[in-house]
């Protein structure tokens, strides 16, 4: 994902801070980042704002949950457990019996904060929210108390970070304003938007993975589906031939922007020097994916997918070439944003019946030390209908 940097003047002059650099919009990639806090919002207006310690400390966060037209009420911390506990002992009893954590503001004590066993995280009630925002406008030490362990989240870049979420979901010099009441730059308060609706369509029950019989510890089930007779007849392997050899000139006319590359076609890449195969899944009776390496970095790597109409395959519809794995209609996509593998990117597409439809794209936060990421912050989402159309599908 790009990141966009820019200059946030009118922030800074708002709450007469100092003018310091932020980089990113809320809507794609890490949001708007400013220091230690970004912030993400999502195509329902939905925005979550998350702080971080700083980088050098033991790894802590803060996540708020903002709907839109909403007043805050949900909040949570993560944060890095030193202890010794093993692995195998279940989190949320081995939670439910040890002392909560605490949060303090100003070396005082605001209270225990519970544990949420639905979803699995420590949430902060009503009256602690209230306190760490009611100072996001001022200096403020803010720590998670675990025993004898002490957490600091920074608060550099949290009065930038809601005066921006402010701004998206319009609440400057309203009453729903979290920093910016006082505005004379009053705006109306937006409405929260409807997720869009995606009816997923049958698909083959085949894997990218185990078809045909691509990994040897493919379980023989799996081996059984990928070579079903019933979803190869519609693809000859006198056709697959004819697409093999002209498949790369079809698609190249697809890739006609920075973000839509396929390093691995550009003849004057010598770090390419080899031709891989394409690989043919068939999606329904009518469509084909066509899959092709793309690129390929020190710790990440883009697959392209394109969706072939079989008998139109000389006009394939690009999907996207940073790919990752596909399976029964859905292609992900999966990448780490630094080796460590403390922060990813996700992104989904789902077949409708006629295409593939971006269902989800979301970032982990920023890399703070965290494995797999602090939380899930998603910038596009979707509700997916599922049904049973094999019965159309099955002749």
């Amino acid at each position: 994902m790009k990141v966009f940097k820019r200059l946030t003047i009118a922030l800074s002059s708002l709450l007469s801070l100092p003018a310091l650099a932020a980089y990113g919009e809320p809507f794609s990639g890490w949001g708007f980042v400013q220091n230690d806090w970004q912030l993400v919002c999502d195509n329902t207006l939905t925005c979550r704002a998350a702080g971080y310690a700083e980088e050098t400390s033991p790894p802590a966060s803060l996540l708020f949950i903002v709907a839109a037209q909403r007043p805050v009420t949900t909040a949570y911390i993560n944060y890095t457990d030193e202890s010794d506990e093993p692995d195998t002992v279940d989190k949320t009893e081995s939670a439910n019996r040890q002392k909560p954590p605490e949060l303090w503001l100003d070396n005082k004590n605001y209270g225990f904060i519970n544990y949420d066993t639905n979803n699995h995280r420590y949430e902060l009630n009503a009256e602690q929210i209230k306190q760490v925002i009611r100072r996001a406008r001022k200096a403020t030490n803010i720590e998670i108390r675990a025993g004898d362990k002490r957490y600091r989240i920074s608060d550099n870049g949290l009065a930038a970070v809601l005066l921006k979420l402010d701004e998206v979901q319009g609440r400057v010099g309203t009453s729903l304003a979290l920093v910016s009441k006082d505005s004379r730059n009053r705006q109306i308060p937006k409405k929260a938007l409807p997720a869009p609706v995606i009816h997923a369509a049958y698909a083959y029950p085949i894997s990218q993975y185990v078809y045909p019989n691509y990994e040897e510890d493919a379980t023989g089930a799996e081996r059984a589906v990928a070579n079903d007779p019933k979803h190869l007849r519609r693809i000859s392997k006198s056709q697959k031939a004819y697409w093999q050899d002209n498949m790369t000139s079809w698609v190249k006319p697809t890739l006609d922007s920075e973000d839509n590359q396929c390093d691995v076609f550009d003849t004057d890449n010598a770090y390419y020097n080899k031709d891989p195969k394409w690989l043919f899944l068939p999606v329904d009776d009518q469509h084909t994916l066509a899959i092709h390496p793309c690129w390929t970095g020190a710790y990440n790597e883009g697959f392209g997918y394109w969706l072939l109409s079989n008998d139109r395959p000389s006009s394939p519809l690009l999907v996207t070439t940073s790919g990752s794995d596909y399976e029964k209609g859905e292609i992900w996509a999966s990448h780490k944003d630094r080796g460590l593998g403390d922060c990813w990117n996700t992104a989904a597409w789902i077949w409708d019946g006629s295409r593939f439809v971006k269902s989800e794209e979301s970032t982990t936060g920023l890399c703070r030390g965290f494995a797999g990421g602090a939380w899930d912050l998603p910038s596009y989402v979707s509700k997916v209908v599922k049904k049973d159309a094999a019965k159309n599908n099955s002749k």
